[in-house]
């Protein structure tokens, strides 16, 4: 399954002083899964092992290493649904809450 996504390319090219035509945006290949997938914020599914990972390492264009933030995305689909994997490495993520279902702001 090829999706070729208008978010995605709008995300992907945020920061960029790249203007992109119709057409000529980034193509992502989501691979089929038939393997049930369980959400749970774990890739432990086989399915996961074998999709294409794109990386948004420099995704805020910054000029100090150690500003640079780790992030990758995975995608899967079925019939009926299609599944994102997001694994982030945030070295600056401070907690100001922390009571359950408290207020996030």
């Amino acid at each position: 399954m090829t999706i070729a996504s208008l978010c995605l390319p709008c995300t992907l090219f945020a920061q960029s002083d790249q203007e992109l035509s119709l057409g000529e945006q980034p193509i992502f290949k989501v691979s089929r899964t038939v393997e049930p997938i369980v959400v749970d914020g774990l890739m432990n599914e086989k399915s996961w092992k074998s999709t294409e990972a794109r990386s948004f390492d420099y995704f805020y264009r910054v000029d100090q290493p150690d500003d640079q933030q780790q992030t990758t995305l995975r995608m899967l689909g079925d019939e009926q649904t299609l599944y994102l994997f997001y694994d982030m490495k945030d070295k600056f993520l401070t907690a100001r809450e922390m009571q359950r279902d408290g207020q996030p702001y």
